[in-house]
């Protein structure tokens, strides 16, 4: 999407994060120079949580469709993007009266996974931190086999049984 064409037609009224426990944002927006009564309310973030906000979903043909049948598939593909190391993120919108950034009865958009990818500026200053005797430990809130992946290609070396789960 082009940004400069979207701040030129839209007019963003809120943005706001989730609750501290959850991993995600949403934006309320208006269209610039209509006299519509309808806002755009967008939400991305982590994937079970994004879900979990719809009541609908478009398919690949851009019909909308109910997602109560559907959850059990998406929750699949999210499990199978988390076994695959990577971090699933998702989309979903609606449009709304109310101006408040409502979380339900979205229509889902796409599911995306994101694989990291650290920059090679990275990976040296964790060698150079290694070479000079420290220890380096990886902290996430990820998924743990998001978090061995990140590891693995920061070069940290994990421990067989070398990672805390907790809440």
């Amino acid at each position: 999407m082009d940004i400069l064409s979207f701040r030129e037609n839209f007019h963003i009224l809120k943005h706001s994060k989730l609750d501290s426990n959850q991993e995600g944002s949403g934006v309320l927006a208006r269209k610039l120079r209509v006299n519509e009564q309808f806002m755009h309310l967008h939400w991305r973030g982590d994937a079970p949580t994004i879900l979990e906000m719809c009541s609908q979903y478009y398919d690949s043909e851009g019909v909308c469709h109910s997602i109560e049948n559907q959850k059990i598939k998406f929750r699949q593909v999210i499990q199978e993007m988390e076994d695959s190391g990577l971090k699933p993120i998702a989309f979903a919108c609606r449009e709304t009266q109310v101006q408040e950034l409502e979380q339900d009865e979205l229509t889902l958009l796409a599911l995306v996974g994101l694989k990291f990818k650290c920059q090679e500026s990275t990976k040296l200053a964790l060698q150079n931190l290694k070479n000079n005797g420290i220890e380096i430990k990886l902290v996430s809130e990820d998924d743990i086999m998001v978090v061995k992946d990140m590891a693995c290609e920061l070069r940290i070396e994990v421990p067989i049984n070398g990672h805390l789960e907790g809440k």
